[in-house]
């Protein structure tokens, strides 16, 4: 895969050859189309000559890897061992792929990418450890449903001890080395983890077959605190040259678990450090010790080791310790208190600190022996090394003596007819453990040296950020600037505007209370000159509305009231308004209830509408002029005139129509059945 820009959107162009033999060229492909090509035929490797081309701006090396099948594996092809790259043509050129140094066009390099993958050429980018946790709970979004509280959890750990018994299964029949740590209940498990020491992709191969539902299963592998890359195609190991080096050795605790308790101590006895971390893998402990030394003693609290603790071990070749017997409680409490540690430990790092000191106690007093020896504090460590890996204390010694003269002479010795069978083997085993021991510590010094690497980089990166901090600083100064005057502009503009509303609604308020001005100077020369009725205002047909109104400015026998909104109320209102007997009631906009309306009819209150009887108000008190009042009573009169001959006229009809029903019925009970006579046979003609 090759790109000729990096940009938003940028388009690729890609080669692949496929399980069959078959091959498909694209010139220009989409990062969408690729990831769904590479999804659906499952490809073994992803290769690309600038990873950056594929990853966004927003993007980890782990969460790209995050969208690819768990068997497609990301190769930077011109990266070297030492982390630096190289010009993809000068590599094409080197490796046969093209006759010339000259740049290819974009197909031609991703033909060319795919032909060093075949020669093994690149590097594997590995953002995850080549281990796999699993999780397996209860049912995800379920709920207890009719069942009672207790069927319903009895139910979920069955499910969770059913569907792990199916993973260890599976397990267990390929061999796969794994630790597990179940929270077993009485019914079944309400948790399961299996720590599995396989990479991802092997793992989801040997589960593909297998559903796990409904139980809730999580399956991942946790991700390197740096990115590491190993070789496409494997190099050839050399042993080193040196027989030992300065690094410090170490013995180390571990209690593996959910969480991952981790205790590190010297040679002499010293706690140098303790941790607990939850989710812990293999390769963030190894990192995690690099800083410290190179372990020669592994420890474990219980029999048999975790595989967790043997798979560590087997990182640095390291002698393996676990006690005869499980500590107990109160041996661990006890062996983790006999040190002075200056704030509170959790239980795992308890546990990790037990069994480093119960290993450290095993060896004391051989230990103590080589102190006492004429020995520097280095070689001191290494014959304590050579103690742990299965020399006595003499040959420990001994061994590292010889170490210190020269190579030649030990050559001669070896020759030497007349030198001990004895001291010739001892020479040849401590050659083999000293080569172990330097196999161990070039893991670290390489390890180290990485480290180193992406230190460099690192700096490099910081100074370009610096770079682009200053280069953004000048751009943001000038946007600030830029900024600053467009929101002074803005906010000029909004005090005007604000400024522009309160005068409209001044000038509002002002056209109000001049309309009112006019409505009241209307109101007093109709009351001086054309004699003028007062009206009562009641905002609301509402009882508080009355008794606030009867409060305020009473209610006494033949006020006139307008009701602004007489939707409220009922017949109980109605009531309550006419415990006088009022002179009118006038009512705006809306109808009022039947109900209500009739109950005031019956206690000879008149209601009619305002709008065309030209009432004039204010907030409270309200004018209509005696010509408007007295057509109000005129229309009311006629009201009640109609209603009452329409109730004459319904009156009549009724007794009326009572009259016909009784005469009937009447009539009916006088007519004789037909079945009811008896016939002679004279009766009949013949």
């Amino acid at each position: 895969m090759s790109s000729t820009a990096r940009h938003e959107g940028v388009r690729l162009a890609a080669s692949a050859i496929f399980a069959d033999g078959t091959t498909k060229e694209w010139s220009e492909i989409s990062r969408d189309k690729l990831l769904k090509l590479v999804n659906k035929y499952k490809f073994r490797y992803l290769g690309t000559d600038n990873p950056s081309e594929i990853i966004q701006n927003n993007e980890s090396i782990g969460s790209f890897y995050d969208l690819l099948p768990s068997e497609t594996a990301l190769v930077h092809v011109n990266l070297t061992q030492n982390g630096t790259t190289q010009l993809i043509t000068s590599l094409f050129f080197d490796k046969g792929v093209t006759n010339s140094r000259k740049k290819l066009s974009p197909v031609k390099t991703a033909r060319g990418i795919v032909s060093l993958i075949q020669q093994g050429v690149g590097m594997i980018l590995e953002p995850y450890e080549n281990e796999t946790l699993i999780n397996v709970g209860r049912p995800s979004g379920s709920s207890k449903g009719g069942w009672s509280q207790a069927r319903y959890q009895r139910q979920a750990e069955e499910v969770v001890a059913r569907e792990a018994n199916k993973i260890k299964e599976q397990l267990d029949r390929y061999q796969v080395p794994y630790d597990e740590i179940v929270h077993s209940t009485k019914y079944g498990a309400k948790l399961a983890r299996f720590h599995v020491f396989k990479s991802r992709s092997h793992v989801d191969q040997l589960l593909s077959n297998h559903s796990f539902y409904p139980a809730n299963v999580k399956i991942w592998s946790p991700k390197k605190q740096l990115v590491t890359h190993t070789p496409l195609k494997p190099q050839p190991t050399t042993v080193p040259s040196r027989m030992y080096t300065h690094l410090r050795r170490l013995i180390v605790g571990i209690d593996p678990g959910m969480t991952t308790g981790v205790a590190i101590m010297n040679l002499g006895g010293k706690i140098e450090g303790v941790f607990s971390k939850k989710n812990l893998s293999k390769g963030e402990l190894v990192t995690e010790i690099t800083n410290y030394g190179v372990p020669i003693l592994v420890c474990a609290d219980v029999s048999p080791v975790p595989n967790f603790v043997s798979k560590f071990a087997s990182t640095y070749n390291a002698e393996i310790f676990s006690p005869s017997l499980e500590l107990s409680k109160e041996d661990k409490r006890a062996l983790a208190n006999q040190l002075d540690m200056t704030r509170r430990l959790d239980s795992h790092e308890r546990d990790a600190i037990a069994a480093v000191t119960y290993a450290f106690r095993n060896y004391q007093e051989n230990f103590s022996k080589i102190d006492q020896s004429n020995l520097g504090r280095k070689e001191k460590d290494l014959a304590k090394g050579l103690l742990v890996r299965g020399l006595s204390i003499k040959d420990s010694i001994a061994s590292v003596n010889l170490l210190e003269e020269q190579s030649a002479r030990i050559e001669g010795i070896k020759e030497d007819k007349d030198y001990h069978e004895k001291d010739l083997e001892l020479i040849g085993r401590v050659s083999n453990l000293l080569e172990d021991l330097a196999v161990s510590e070039d893991i670290i010094s390489n390890l180290r040296a990485h480290s180193g690497r992406l230190e460099a980089q690192n700096a490099t990166l910081l100074k370009r950020v610096r770079q682009l901090d200053r280069t953004i600083q000048r751009l943001q100064d000038k946007q600030t600037r830029d900024i600053l005057q467009t929101e002074i502009m803005q906010e000029k503009d909004r005090q005007i505007n604000n400024l522009s509303n309160k005068l409209d609604h001044h000038k509002r308020q002002l056209s109000t209370k001049n309309q009112r001005i006019e409505d009241l100077e209307e109101m007093i020369w109709l009351s001086i000159e054309k004699g003028g009725l007062p009206v009562k205002i009641l905002d609301k047909f509402s009882h508080d509305a009355i008794n606030e109104l009867r409060q305020q400015r009473g209610l006494d026998e033949g006020d006139i009231v307008l009701i602004l909104d007489p939707t409220g109320g009922g017949p109980q209102t109605a009531a309550n308004l006419s415990q006088v007997k009022l002179g009118f009631v006038f009512i705006e906009k809306y109808d009022m209830p039947e109900q209500a309306r009739e109950v005031l009819y019956q206690r000879g209150i008149a209601v009619r509408h305002a709008e065309k009887y030209s009432i004039l108000r204010s907030t409270h008190l309200g004018l209509i002029n005696q010509q408007n009042y007295l057509q109000a009573k005129s229309d009311y009169a006629e009201y009640v005139s109609n209603r009452q001959e329409q109730e004459k006229t319904n009156k009549i009809f009724q007794t009326i129509e009572n009259y016909k029903y009784e005469r009937a019925k009447e009539l009916n009970n006088q007519m004789k059945s037909y079945d009811d006579y008896e016939l002679d046979d004279e009766d009949f003609i013949e």
